[in-house]
């Protein structure tokens, strides 16, 4: 069970557009059905969805949007999301594991993601079972893939000028004296429900019916 004074020092933010919102109802699903992470900053644009507590930023730029919303935050550390970052396990471990290798290691970032997309990462051993460090040289540095951020670092990267891909590539130049890892790249967290154009990913069917859910 993920203790409440962990929820205390850590605040997930999910990141969201108008034309996205209707994927929002199946992760907040899945978010409660699979982790006890306190309740998410939703952080969107102008529109809000009855039922939802959303942080309309208004018609902004992507990453002025989430430094506006990052002034509400007072949590040493956040956990990364998109709105369709479906989890798909249990993520509690996985939150407690990365705390501890944030504060005891001092590490900046440690990303939650599988083998299937850090093909290509330059990555180094550590003395942590199953947990990788990103090389400087690593172009994957600011990646937005799942993971848990110290504040500072984050704030850090981000221009409120970016976009997403803007954050991801210019942004990682912030990061090469940073500490960047990857924890247990051999387990899947979550199902990237859409991709790039809102096109829905392969398999998302099977996912839904799997985790008895409906979309559309």
């Amino acid at each position: 069970m993920f203790s409440e004074d962990l929820n205390k020092e850590i605040t997930t933010i999910t990141v969201t557009c108008d034309s996205y919102l209707d994927l929002l109802p199946n992760f907040f699903t899945l978010y409660k059905r699979y982790s006890n992470l306190a309740e998410p900053l939703v952080i969107g644009e102008t529109k809000s969805l009855e039922g939802y507590n959303i942080f309309t930023a208004g018609d902004k730029p992507w990453g002025e949007r989430i430094y506006d919303s990052l002034k509400k935050i007072k949590t040493e550390y956040i956990l990364f999301t998109l709105e369709d970052y479906y989890f798909t396990t249990c993520v509690d471990k996985y939150i407690e594991e990365s705390l501890k290798i944030l504060k005891l290691k001092n590490f900046d970032k440690v990303a939650l993601i599988s083998n299937s997309h850090f093909e290509g990462y330059k990555l180094a051993y550590t003395d942590i079972p199953n947990f990788y460090q990103m090389l400087p040289n690593c172009n994957n540095l600011a990646t937005l893939q799942l993971g848990i951020w110290k504040k500072e670092s984050f704030e850090k990267v981000l221009d409120p000028t970016y976009s997403p891909w803007d954050f991801e590539i210019k942004g990682r130049e912030a990061l090469l004296d940073d500490k960047c890892g990857i924890l247990d790249p051999n387990k899947e967290l979550v199902f990237n429900f859409a991709r790039k154009g809102k096109q829905l990913s392969n398999g998302w069917e099977e996912f839904l019916r799997k985790e008895k859910l409906t979309y559309r």
